[in-house]
């Protein structure tokens, strides 16, 4: 399994970026137990979990994307913009 940059813990699964995909691993083997997917199609640059939701960042498209861990869909997007 290839991974990149981002991974994250709901305090159960780790939650890991493969490319396109996000993958959610069980702690207890290792195995995928659902992939999703990542929301910058391989330009995703980091994750994080807070509030029940996977918080996706771009850096280079200078976006963080609320997305739902259950299908993927992004819920909300914040735009960086340069001061």
């Amino acid at each position: 399994m290839t991974t990149d940059a981002g991974t994250a813990f709901d305090g159960e699964h780790l939650w890991q970026i493969a490319e396109d995909r996000i993958n959610q691993i069980r702690l207890l083997d290792g195995n995928i137990v659902r992939s999703i997917p990542a929301p910058g199609h391989g330009g995703d640059s980091g994750l994080a979990w807070a509030e029940g939701f996977l918080w996706v960042g771009q850096h280079l498209g200078k976006v963080i994307q609320q997305v739902d861990p259950s299908d993927g869909s992004v819920l909300n997007t914040i735009q960086s913009t340069p001061s």
